[in-house]
């Protein structure tokens, strides 16, 4: 009995019901799964999660599909030219991940350099164009916004009901173009000063009030906190050049004394100093 028990639990485990996977698009034997688009949706900023966003994705994996199937139907796998070129790219692969592998010990920049690096290349960071950092209210209806800016510009309480705060939507955004800024709302606040609020304005059916907390013009000098990230990728790109020229130095030293390396152009040394950061001035 015991035996047989044992096997009547071994079947009920392979006939588990196992969740159907949702096909969003098919092309011979290759399927796409709503799966695989939520995962690459992921990876977007949540403006971008829209249908024709993901519809985009869909048709665009479908026409590669189906140009690759055609392609393979016609015996272009094994045609000279893919050939060579995948070993191209074999190549590549190889020394990007062999970087890639070997500078995972290098620390990040730290605070002292990003300063460094912003106080000797100030020249180089300001604003191109007026920059506004802003922060917005929106709301379904006007009321609640009106009460808000009462309480934001008087300087005196003007209590919301808890209906209302419930109503309003709030956030902070920056534009550094206008150029390539939302024109409606840059008839709004480009004439704004900062710390002034606007009214309360309609744009696509939804209540608006924005708030200039900070307005530079154009030639201003941009705050560190706002260049970090840039600077950051510079001194790693820096880094990056100068380690990889490291790596070929004193490997082409070691090939050469093994007689594994000819370099006849005397102008590539391989005893030289690393490169300097005047890549990036």
């Amino acid at each position: 009995m015991a035996a047989l028990s044992l096997l009547f639990a071994i079947s009920g485990c392979k006939t588990k019901p196992v969740p159907p996977v949702a096909v969003l698009a098919r092309v011979g034997e290759k399927i796409l799964s709503d799966e695989e688009v939520k995962a690459w949706e992921s990876y977007l900023p949540k403006d971008k999660l829209t249908p024709e966003t993901r519809n985009d994705f869909i048709r665009n994996w479908v026409e590669k599909e189906i140009l690759i199937s055609v392609a393979l139907e016609k015996g272009l796998d094994d045609d000279p030219w893919v050939e060579a070129r995948l070993d191209d790219l074999h190549r590549e692969l190889l020394t990007s991940r062999l970087l890639e592998l070997e500078s995972t010990s290098h620390t990040l920049p730290g605070t002292r350099e990003v300063l460094d690096y912003y106080t000797r290349h100030a020249k180089e960071f300001f604003w191109k164009h007026p920059h506004l950092s802003i922060t917005y209210w929106r709301s379904n209806s006007r009321p609640p916004l009106d009460r808000l800016r009462a309480t934001l510009t008087q300087n005196r309480p003007t209590p919301l009901f808890p209906s209302e705060v419930a109503q309003i939507d709030s956030g902070k955004f920056e534009i550094d173009d206008p150029e390539r800024f939302d024109s409606g709302v840059w008839k709004i606040i480009g004439w704004m000063n900062s710390g002034q609020i606007s009214h309360p304005v309609v744009l696509r059916n939804t209540y608006w009030m924005f708030r200039i907390d900070r307005k530079d013009e154009q030639g201003t000098q941009m705050p560190l906190d706002a260049v970090v990230d840039e600077i950051t990728a510079r001194l790693n790109e820096t880094a990056r050049l100068n380690y990889r020229n490291e790596l070929i130095r004193s490997y082409a030293e070691k090939y050469r004394n093994e007689g594994r390396l000819q370099w006849i152009d005397s102008s590539l040394s391989t005893t030289s100093a690393p490169i300097d950061e005047k890549i990036n001035e």
